[in-house]
This record gives C-alpha cells, structure tokens and sequence, in this order.
C-alpha cells in the first residue's frame, strides 16, 4: 500500500526548517554563483559563434562546465543537509557542500534524463509529459540521497500513489515562484525560496521512499 503524502504538512514542515536553519542559505551562495556563471557562459558562447572566436568558445564551454558544477553542487548539498536536519545528525555545512560538488556529475547526468523524459512525453502528447514530470518529480533527492543510480526508478516507485498530491504541491509552488517573479523587486526573494523548495523535495522523498 502507497504511503500517503500530505503536501500542506511538508510544505510548512519546510519552511519551519529553512527559517530554524539559515545556514541552508550557505548553499543559496554555490546556485548563485552557478546561475551567474551559466549566463556569463551563454554569453560568450552566443558571440564566440558569431564572431567564430575558438579560443572564447573554448572559455565559454569551460565556464559552462563550471557553471553546472556549482549549481548541481548547490542543489545535491541544500538536498544533503535537509537530509541531515530531518534525522537530526550533526552536518558541516563544507562538508556536505563539498560532497554535493563531488557528486554534481551523477547529478548532472539524472537531470538531463529526467529533463529527456519529461520532453518526450510533451512531444508524445501533453497529459502523458505532465503525469511523467511528476512521477520523475523527486529523482534529484532519490538520486543525491541513494548512493547508486540516478533515482529515476526510485522517483517513480516513491510517487506512484501520490501523484495528485505532488502535482498540487508542484502546481503551488509554481504559483508561488511565477508571482515573486512579476511582482517588482519581488525576484530576488525568489531565489531565497530555492533552499525551501529543495527542501521540501526532501521530506517529500523522505516521506515516500521504499526499500
């Protein structure tokens, strides 16, 4: 029998956990830094290939690299310390982050498939891409909180059962994050809310993972 998520409780469970922890806000730095580093990269690529520039193009693929390193870093170590928070074990905040940059390849690689799935379902037809976004809603916690795979058949195991629910809570904070995103000066507190989300991704794995 599929365990039953309640996604109000974890939503408030997060934000509890967020604000008794601002040191999760550490990790804000490295997704930052990543996001940065990414549009910088999209940048000199764009005029690396009109200007057919090698050596900027070389640069621009570098910092590209980078880029998603720290992001996969950022969001592998915000999921890692939630974790952490959750079973109460004590957690440096560099340690976990240097573990989350570590594993940023395996992350790396259950992202684009996730992302590749997802897309297939959208060319197929829009209702089979929307049930296949969320039924591989949770493989970044299933893949950086498992020490093998990338938590694709983990994500769909621990969703099945529950996906009205996850869709409601995707559905929220999609809400929630397009109208930080219009509101002006708002924008900036939608990158605050990054750490929450991870969070709450966290509890919901937590909460719904099978052996």
């Amino acid at each position: 029998m599929a365990r039953r998520l309640k996604p109000w409780d974890t939503m408030v469970k997060s934000f509890e956990i967020s604000m008794n922890n601002p040191e999760l806000f550490w990790f804000l730095v490295l997704l930052m830094s990543g996001l940065i580093l990414f549009l910088v990269g999209v940048l000199l690529l764009f005029f690396s290939v009109a200007s057919l520039h090698v050596l900027s193009l070389f640069i621009g693929a570098v910092i590209m690299l980078a880029s998603l390193v720290l992001l996969m870093g950022g969001i592998g170590g915000t999921i890692l310390y939630a974790e952490r928070l959750v079973k109460r074990k004590k957690a440096s905040v560099w340690t976990i982050m240097k573990k989350g940059i570590t594993e940023s390849p395996r992350l790396s690689l259950a992202y684009v498939l996730e992302q590749g799935f997802i897309m297939l379902g959208l060319l197929l037809l829009i209702i089979p891409g929307l049930i296949v976004a969320v039924r591989l809603s949770l493989v970044t916690p299933a893949c950086i909180l498992e020490k093998k795979g990338l938590g694709i058949k983990r994500s769909w195991r621990a969703t099945k059962g529950n996906s009205w629910q996850i869709a409601l809570l995707l559905l929220v904070w999609g809400l929630i994050f397009m109208l930080f995103a219009i509101i002006p000066f708002f924008i900036v507190a939608s990158f605050l809310l990054l750490p929450v989300y991870l969070v709450n991704l966290t509890l919901v794995y937590l909460q719904l993972k099978k052996k």
